[in-house]
């Protein structure tokens, strides 16, 4: 099955066509919660459907990032963003040339101002200092990251379900 992105579908759609274009979006973000949108990477795909003035339906089906992978299989009509590209996720997934948009990377953020030195590992940080980490159960942050944390679970604060990014940022607020 070939899988597609949102602006890949929305360059190939026809002007001519009036009806819009139904995009299905497996994320973490639940629009039935009434609440905006707090990573930038949906922020912008709102943005896209409301600038193209109805020719795009976005529809955001909740899911655990594990769950994203599975419907991902299941229905061929569904997309996936801001995904690791590895071999394994290549083997069952079409991933677009450009990504959507570029993050700067992913970085350790303290409360307070512990007495920490300037630089020291993500082992240090969990099993010296004993600090407490959130990841999200599901997600890719890169084989050397995910290998630790498979090392490391029983340290790490792991979030899971469709909402577990959320929970995890709100954690830290």
């Amino acid at each position: 099955m070939l899988k597609t992105c949102l602006l890949a579908l929305v360059l190939f759609t026809s002007m001519a066509d009036t009806r819009p274009l139904k995009i299905q979006i497996a994320s973490d973000y639940n629009p039935s919660l009434g609440e905006e949108p707090t990573d930038l990477a949906t922020m912008l795909l709102l943005n896209v459907q409301r600038e193209l003035q109805g020719r795009v339906s976005l529809e955001f089906i909740p899911a655990s990032r594990l769950r994203e992978w599975r419907e991902l299989e299941t229905y061929p009509n569904i997309c996936l963003y801001n995904k690791v590209k590895t071999a394994e996720r290549e083997a069952i997934a079409l991933f677009v040339e450009y990504p959507l948009m570029a993050f700067p990377a992913n970085r350790l953020i303290l409360r307070g101002h512990p007495n920490l030195p300037k630089k020291l590992s993500l082992k240090e940080i969990v099993v010296s200092k004993g600090l407490r980490v959130g990841v999200t159960k599901g997600r890719s942050y890169g084989k050397e990251v995910d290998d630790f944390i498979a090392t490391y679970r029983n340290n790490l604060i792991v979030g899971e379900g469709a909402n577990s990014a959320y929970r995890l940022r709100e954690m830290l607020i």
